[in-house]
C-alpha cells in the first residue's frame, strides 16, 4: 500500500502516488466475465477494487459482491479502470472482454489534479475514506 503522510499536500507528493501517465477508461463486461478475472485475482495478486466484496480462501474465489449483491452472469457492468490493464498490465487484458470501452486522453494526475484545486477553492480539507481491507487466506 502506498501512503501520503499526514500534513499539506504537494505536487511531488501527488507524482509519487501517480507516478505512470495512465489515461481514464470506461467499459462494460458481463458479470461472468468478471467473475473470471476475480477468480484469476484471488489465484494471483488483486487490484485495488472499489465497489466490490470479494473474499479468498486459498487461491480461490469464495464470494463476490458488487454493491452488495450476488453478480448476475449475464447483466453488464461498469468497469472504470486505467488504459495499463487493458492489454496485459500486471497479467490482465480487460480489453479482451470488454463491451462498450471508451478511452479517455485524461491522465488520472490530472483529474486528481483537478479534484484537489476545487477542493482547495472550496476551503476544503483532504480526507482519506475508511477502507476495509479483506485478509485473504
Amino acid at each position: 500500500r502506498v501512503s501520503m503522510p499526514k500534513g499539506p499536500v504537494t505536487l511531488d507528493d501527488m507524482y509519487s502516488m501517480f507516478p505512470f501517465k495512465n489515461t481514464v477508461v470506461y467499459l462494460e463486461m458481463k458479470g461472468s466475465d468478471l467473475r473470471k478475472l476475480f477468480e484469476k485475482m484471488a489465484a494471483t495478486h488483486f487490484q485495488a477494487i472499489g465497489g466490490v466484496e470479494i473474499v479468498a480462501e486459498n487461491g480461490k474465489l469464495t464470494k463476490a459482491l458488487i454493491g452488495g449483491k450476488p453478480i448476475s452472469d449475464n447483466k453488464l457492468y461498469g468497469v472504470a479502470t486505467i488504459s495499463f490493464l487493458l492489454y496485459g498490465g500486471d497479467s490482465l487484458t480487460l480489453a479482451d472482454n470488454a463491451l462498450n470501452m471508451q478511452m479517455f486522453d485524461d491522465e488520472v494526475i490530472d483529474i486528481v489534479l483537478a479534484h484537489l484545486d476545487a477542493l482547495k477553492q472550496q476551503g476544503k480539507n483532504i480526507s482519506a475514506p475508511s477502507v476495509k481491507y479483506v485478509t485473504v487466506k
